[in-house]
C-alpha cells in the first residue's frame, strides 16, 4: 500500500534511538491493545523532536506533525527502522486518503444564474459571482 511519492526520512546527525527507548518508558500499554501516557505535556516535546528529525518531502508541517503523532502511539517499543517504517506506512496513507477529485466549472456566457451562490462540499465552500 505504499503511495510511491511520499518518502520518509531520518535527517542526518539525529539519533532518535534513545528518544524512541525513553518514549517507551512513558507508554502504557492498556489491556485492550491501545498505547496512554501518564503526560500529555511529554508528548508534544517528542513531536516537536521527531519533526525536526524527520523529513517527509513536499509536504506541510501539520501533516507531518499529524504522521508523527499517529506513529508514536504505533507500538510500545520501537526501534528507529519500525518508527521509520510506521510513518511511511501512516503517510502513504494519509496521502491516499486525502485525494479527492474535484470538478471545475467555467462561466458560460449566458449562464450565470446556474453559476451564482454558493456552494458547500464537506469542508470546502466556493462562492461562485458574476465579477
Amino acid at each position: 500500500m505504499d503511495h510511491p511519492n511520499v518518502k520518509v526520512e531520518k535527517m542526518s546527525g539525529f539519533n532518535i534511538e534513545p528518544v524512541l527507548l525513553r518514549l517507551s518508558q512513558l507508554r502504557n500499554l492498556n489491556a485492550d491493545g491501545s498505547i496512554s501516557f501518564e503526560s500529555l505535556d511529554g508528548v508534544d516535546e517528542f513531536e516537536s523532536y521527531f519533526r525536526t528529525a524527520i523529513k517527509i518531502d513536499g509536504k506541510t508541517d501539520a501533516f507531518v506533525r499529524s504522521v508523527i503523532r499517529k506513529a508514536i502511539h504505533a507500538e510500545q517499543v520501537m526501534t528507529a527502522g519500525d518508527f521509520l517504517k510506521h510513518c511511511k506506512r501512516i503517510a502513504s496513507t494519509l496521502s491516499i486518503e486525502n485525494q479527492q477529485p474535484y470538478k471545475v466549472i467555467f462561466p458560460i456566457w449566458g449562464g450565470l444564474e446556474s453559476l451564482s451562490g454558493r456552494r458547500v462540499w464537506e469542508d470546502v465552500t466556493i462562492t461562485f459571482n458574476i465579477s
